[in-house]
């Protein structure tokens, strides 16, 4: 049994750093939030908008429960402060006996961690700050690896479409996709936004638990111990969010992709009814003239036209053709 040490300014300290955690939390939330609901347009969009409603609400609703836990959390550390200030501290310590005593268990990884942090932040101060890592996900998000995009540099609709990009500033394809799928892109980055949101719970989960040690060494008892156990492993299940959120990224990365290829699929099967089209109406122009019969070549009949006469051509008449004595 613990004997009974309490210093209700350090408990008072503690709350603070909880209502920071709890504030981290929310702006986590908001970020994810955000950046989930930003999507518009297509028919393949509003398909897939189901599930990143669904997603989007399992996510908001664990958070928020995180945030009511912590919020309730700062007004009975207060309760606690003010009792000890105000009870005489024989009377404290008959209370505190009665109390059943703390549970002890293994350290968790997070206890692990804050003990070989070389660099030790203030008392009750947070270690990490959540925000630096809750970063806009990048603009541009490439699609899946197409292995027969190769073909598009020797498609003529590809490159009259290109010329359209370059002169008029839009692709009609891209146009006829964009209204199909919608802002695929929206999905697309949504793994970077839940990996940022997970590195920030990671940090508020790790000054939970900095605090929650630095207060062991000024709140020692059976209720100390108690409130020690709770706060580490609510910090440990703020770290547990981690791999959930990481796990709903690749939904959402696996979600963008099959839009993606549905979309590029839809793309380039315009692209070849174009390409076809385009073969057909050039194909006339390029047949070979019809062969004349050899029997009027112009070859043949000019030959025959310029072919002088026979008396001509042997500087006299043939002997048969002079007229005779008896003729005259």
């Amino acid at each position: 049994m613990t004997t009974l040490k309490v210093e209700p300014p350090a408990l008072i300290s503690y709350v603070s750093q909880v209502d920071r955690a709890r504030d981290d939390v929310q702006v986590v939330n908001d970020y994810i939030v955000t950046h989930a609901t930003n999507g518009t347009g297509g028919e393949l969009f509003a398909i897939a908008e189901e599930g990143n409603q669904h997603a989007v609400k399992v996510v908001e609703g664990a958070l928020s429960r995180l945030t009511c836990l912590l919020d309730y959390s700062a007004p009975e550390l207060r309760s606690a402060a003010s009792y000890y200030q105000d009870t005489v501290l024989a009377a404290a310590i008959d209370i505190d006996r009665a109390l059943p005593p703390g549970i002890k268990t293994c350290p968790t990884p997070l206890e692990y961690e804050i003990a070989n942090n070389a660099c030790k932040p203030p008392l009750f101060g947070d270690s990490r700050a959540p925000e630096n890592h809750l970063k806009p996900p990048p603009e541009e998000v490439d699609g899946p690896n197409n292995k027969l995009g190769w073909m598009d540099y020797i498609s003529p609709t590809a490159w009259v479409m290109k010329g359209f990009d370059v002169v008029l500033g839009f692709d009609p394809i891209q146009e006829v996709q964009n209204r199909i799928f919608g802002d695929w892109e929206i999905m697309a980055r949504m793994p970077a936004v839940l990996a940022n949101a997970s590195a920030a719970l990671h940090d508020v989960s790790l000054n939970i638990q900095s605090g929650a040690t630095s207060l062991q060494s000024y709140w020692r008892g059976n209720a100390g111990d108690t409130a020690y156990r709770y706060f580490t492993d609510l910090a440990t299940s703020v770290d547990g969010l981690r791999a959930p959120l990481v796990e709903i990224g690749e939904a959402y990365r696996t979600m963008a992709d099959a839009v993606w290829e549905a979309g590029d699929a839809i793309g380039g099967l315009i692209k070849g009814m174009c390409d076809a089209a385009l073969i057909a109406g050039l194909r006339p122009s390029a047949a070979p003239l019809p062969r004349r019969p050899a029997s009027v070549r112009p070859s043949a009949m000019a030959s025959r036209q310029l072919r002088p006469p026979s008396f001509l051509s042997t500087g006299r008449r043939s002997r048969s053709t002079w007229p005779t004595r008896t003729q005259r």
